[in-house]
């Protein structure tokens, strides 16, 4: 799917490891949020036997949210969810 971060040949090599990085740049309580919505996409993707994200599964797993009445969650969710997933599986949702 891409970079997340397009990086050219003039990238010096200390910077190209900023999208990881920018994790530790949250408040301690936002990046615990950030990781628990990441740990469960990843437990609900084990529990499906999901071994690839696709925009079909994040679909498919927010539909469930939506069935549980927590409509209100799932912007919120996604975009922390779009952050987590681009830093560890440079997977780029913002297309």
């Amino acid at each position: 799917m891409g970079n997340c971060i397009e990086m050219d040949s003039l990238t010096p090599p200390e910077v190209e490891n900023a999208n990881v990085e920018s994790l530790n740049l949250l408040p301690e309580r936002t990046k615990m949020l950030y990781q628990k919505t990441y740990d469960e996409s990843v437990a609900w993707c084990a529990g499906k036997l999901v071994v690839r994200y696709s925009e079909f599964v994040l679909l498919t797993s927010f539909s469930e949210i939506s069935e549980k009445g927590s409509i209100a969650l799932l912007w919120p969710k996604y975009s922390m969810l779009r952050s987590t997933l681009c830093i560890h599986h440079d997977l780029d949702l913002s297309n």
